[in-house]
């Protein structure tokens, strides 16, 4: 039968597979499975722990271990890590050791960084110290490091100097800016305090003075502007300087106020106190037109507080003319009140002490003492002007004292005794405060010292001293002593009387100075027109005396002048006059001339006076770079008279000015037996010419030069001592006679032609060196820059070599300004041309009438000095060049004067030209 089969239907289901039995194997995998697990476990667990101990040795090891490098190995010492220590151990233990060296290091940078900041934030170079000395230090920390450790610190350190720069800039700019602030408020409180000054003492009614001022008060005012626009100042601080300069203006207008009322004091009609009363009401009216109705004395300083408009603040476009008129009226308000109340305590003093005066003189009449009082009051001026002040106390205290025992015997009335002795204790003290004004000290050049008015300024401070009984002001040190004999006199009731004379004494002193300003101001003014151009003639001498040291009245130089103590004490002014201008006083030098021949009628003490001058004038020094006394330049003194002064000066230097009049003495009868003077020349220099000792003492010598030497030589002889001294007395004779040459010029009759170079080591002189014509070195330089440019531009390949140096050149002290002119004036000598230009030197060939003549010279391939032949048109005509000294003064700039005035000082102090 056939089978049927059965069709199968398919779904998923498990499959049931016949496996051999593995129940053993199945509980083994599970057993390993958590062995392994229990193992990892235990591994994590003890690897974390590793770990952990690494991590906790590593922290426990020490800051300087951490940041200290072993040379040898080139990493922290404390980097090894411990022997015990596993791979997972001292893995971690390393990377806490470097990251702490990182950390650690970043510490200690820091804080070195914070300290060096503090040592350098507000030093000039602060910045750059900081990163050289920080950037050093972390070199030598990292010092044997290995690179990585190196690079880690450097980074450090580069980081904190990136992250300090902008700190140090900005205190920098902090700084600058305080600085520059500072330094304004610096310039202004200086300028404030000279203009106050300056307008007190100027007198105002000079429109030129007035000018002065109106210019000074604004380049104060402009050097702050420039500070605003500079954003050195803000709107509050340049305020605050603005109105610091017009308030000194204010002040300077009260104090030529007050003095023209304590200056009026010892006119015939004072100012009164109803005179400034005037003055206040027409100031607080505002009413310029009303100043005629004040008293003229008073008008030049309303004038200025009226009218003075000054430039304001802001950008140059937006400057505003400001008048100043309200703020200078409320600065003068106070004081002008102060002065109304002192002048009226003035008047009321006065009139106090004019009736006790004439009471006093009353009771003293009827009492018959005026003839006895009038005789100690005598005694006592004759005895204090001869210089016997304790004679003159005791003159005066007897008669006092004779007074005092009629008291006792009642022989007169007391109040006519207590009266004289008053009157008589009043005249000493009064003289003796006089005096006082006399105690002022003057140093002369030479080292000398002589007596002198105060000054103003001491003056000032003398009265304050007296009428304060010693609580303000200052005692001159020459006043001590007749301070205390002052004090021995008077009594607490003379106080009133004596601080009122003091006050008057104080105002001559002060009116004098101002008329010795004006004086010196004018001399000054007319000396100038000769300073450096004008020869040493005998027409300028005399106008030396007639005009430019004439005195304050206008009258010359008189006769016999320079034998006075007047003209002794004066001297010092003459001679910086004598210096600026060349030339020598003609009365001056007939005076040296007299007293060299031992003129009749000569005394000793004159004598004294004459060569004391001399070395006054021998010693004066000017602000410019002066190489030539004018005693030495031609027309000046002759050889003889500088040898005979010379030689007086050399003999005393150990004896001292006391040994002056026996020297003279000597030296002039040396001269009257001539004879003996023969023999005494021939034992100490070996002949009675003077020629031998020249010789030996400087073979190089022309015959001219040596027969103007050998000339003085018996003036050295006749002053005494022994060879050595008259060589040394020659040696200083020939430096003030002989100038380098400076390379300009050649003077075979002075000196024997020169061998070899020009350079410092052979220096060469001329007694017709152009020093002798032009005192001032960069007048000099500029002479020959200009001449050169002129035989250059007529077509000639030559010019004038600079080849020698100045002492100040050599020292390299030509930073600053000379004379006028900077280094920049010698570089333009030096580049004239090329060094193959034919080099020129001038020869003195003589004179034309009183002037020296100077040809153009060179050297030709032999080493002749010959003219140059110079081409002296544009047809190429050569002739000889010679010029006289007038002609080459053309060639050369004159001198800048010296300041004439505070005016002029203040000036050139704050920056402003002194022909505004």
């Amino acid at each position: 039968m056939a089978v049927i089969r059965e069709k199968r239907r398919f779904s998923t289901q498990g499959i049931g597979v016949v496996r051999e039995s593995t129940g053993s194997e199945g509980s083994a995998k599970r057993i390993r499975e958590f062995a392994d697990s229990l193992i990892s476990g235990s591994y994590k667990e003890l690897a974390s722990r590793a770990e952990v101990a690494g991590q906790e040795a590593a922290q426990a090891a020490s800051a300087e271990n951490i940041r200290t490098i072993d040379p040898e190995t080139g990493k922290p010492e404390a980097f090894e890590m411990p022997a015990q220590f596993g791979g997972i151990a001292g893995r971690a233990y390393q990377n806490v050791i470097e990251s702490r060296y990182v950390k650690e290091t970043e510490t200690h940078l820091q804080a070195y960084a914070t300290k060096l900041f503090e040592e350098t934030k507000l030093q000039e170079d602060g910045f750059k110290q900081f990163s050289n000395r920080l950037t050093q230090y972390a070199g030598e920390l990292t010092d044997n490091a290995a690179p990585r450790f190196k690079n880690i610190v450097g980074g450090l350190a580069s980081t904190l100097v990136a992250s300090n720069e902008a700190t140090y800039i900005k205190i920098k700019t902090q700084r600058e800016a305080e600085e520059n602030l500072l330094h304004l408020n610096t310039v202004s409180e200086e300028a404030s305090g000279n203009i106050t000054n300056v307008i007190a003492s100027l007198d105002l009614s000079d429109t030129d003075s007035v000018e002065e001022v109106n210019a000074v008060v604004q380049a104060s005012l402009d050097i702050q502007n420039e500070g605003l626009v500079a954003n050195v100042h803000n709107s509050t601080s340049a305020q605050k300087v603005e109105t610091q300069i017009i308030e000194a203006l204010s002040n300077g207008v009260a104090q030529n106020m007050q003095r023209a009322m304590l200056a009026s004091q010892t006119d015939k009609v004072p100012l009164k106190s109803d005179d400034l009363n005037i003055a206040r009401a027409v100031l607080l009216s505002g009413d310029s037109d009303s100043i005629d109705k004040v008293d003229a004395r008073l008008q030049p300083a309303l004038r200025l507080a009226f009218n003075f408009k000054y430039k304001g603040f802001g950008k140059e476009e937006d400057r505003q003319i400001i008048n100043a008129r309200t703020q200078i009226i409320e600065g003068i308000k106070a004081p002008l009140t102060n002065m109304i109340n002192n002048a009226a305590g003035i008047e009321s003093d006065a009139k106090t002490a004019r009736s006790e005066q004439e009471a006093n003189n009353q009771r003293i009449n009827n009492a018959g003492l005026q003839p006895a009082q009038e005789t100690a009051i005598n005694k006592f001026s004759e005895l204090s002007s001869s210089g016997d002040m304790q004679g003159a106390i005791k003159a005066g205290m007897d008669r006092i004292n004779v007074l005092e025992g009629m008291i006792a015997n009642d022989t007169v009335g007391f109040a006519a005794a207590r009266s004289s002795q008053a009157e008589i204790r009043r005249a000493m003290g009064a003289a003796i405060v006089n005096n006082m004004y006399s105690t002022g000290v003057q140093k002369l050049p030479n080292g000398d010292t002589v007596k002198r008015r105060l000054n103003a300024s001491e003056g000032r401070e003398l009265d304050a001293y007296l009428t304060s009984n010693g609580l303000d002001g200052k005692l001159p040190e020459g006043a001590k002593e007749l301070y205390k004999q002052y004090k021995s006199i008077i009594k607490s009731d003379d106080n009133d009387y004596l601080n009122r004379k003091s006050g008057e004494f104080f105002e001559i002193v002060n009116r004098d100075a101002s008329a010795d300003a004006a004086h010196v101001k004018s001399v000054n003014t007319k000396a100038n027109i000769l300073a450096g151009t004008a020869a040493n003639t005998t027409k300028n001498q005399g106008e030396m005396d007639s005009s430019i040291l004439a005195t304050a009245d206008g009258s010359p130089v008189p006769s016999g002048y320079y034998l006075t103590s007047e003209a002794f004490e004066a001297f010092p002014f003459h001679a910086q006059v004598m210096m600026k201008t060349g030339i020598v006083g003609a009365e001056f030098k007939r005076t040296l001339t007299a007293v060299r021949e031992g003129r009749q009628g000569i005394t000793e003490e004159q004598m004294v006076m004459a060569v004391q001058m001399y070395d006054v004038l021998r010693n004066t020094k000017t602000q410019q770079l002066v190489t030539v006394n004018p005693l030495d330049r031609d027309g000046g003194l002759s050889s003889e008279t500088n040898a005979f002064y010379d030689a007086v000066l050399s003999a005393v230097e150990i004896e001292g000015s006391g040994a002056i009049g026996r020297v003279v003495g000597e030296m002039q009868s040396a001269f009257s037996d001539t004879q003996s003077f023969s023999k005494r020349m021939t034992a100490t220099v070996g002949d009675t010419t003077g020629f031998n000792i020249v010789g030996e003492t400087f073979p190089d010598l022309g015959y001219t030069a040596t027969e103007e030497l050998a000339s003085v030589v018996p003036y050295f002889v006749a002053a005494g001592g022994s060879k050595d001294n008259v060589v040394r007395l020659l040696n200083n004779h020939y430096k003030r006679n002989y100038y380098p040459t400076e390379g300009y010029v050649i003077d075979p009759a002075s000196y024997t032609p020169p061998e070899g170079p020009f350079d410092e080591d052979n220096v060469h002189v001329s007694k017709h060196a152009m020093a002798k014509h032009f005192p001032d070195t960069m007048q000099r330089i500029r002479l020959f820059e200009n001449l050169s440019r002129h035989i250059k531009g007529l077509g000639n390949d030559a010019r004038f070599f600079r080849q020698e140096k100045t002492f100040r050149e050599g020292a390299g002290f030509i930073t600053d300004t000379i004379g006028g002119y900077t280094e920049e004036t010698l570089d333009k000598l030096y580049s004239i041309g090329d060094e193959f230009d034919t080099a020129l030197y001038l020869t003195h060939q003589g004179k034309i009438g009183a002037e020296d003549v100077y040809t153009v010279m060179q050297f030709d391939k032999s080493g002749n000095l010959i003219p140059y032949l110079a081409k002296s048109n544009e047809l190429g005509d050569r002739n000889l060049l010679s010029y006289t000294v007038s002609e080459l003064r053309k060639f050369a700039p004159e001198q800048p004067a010296p300041f004439e005035s505070p005016v002029q000082e203040l000036k050139a102090f704050i920056g402003l030209p002194q022909d505004i």
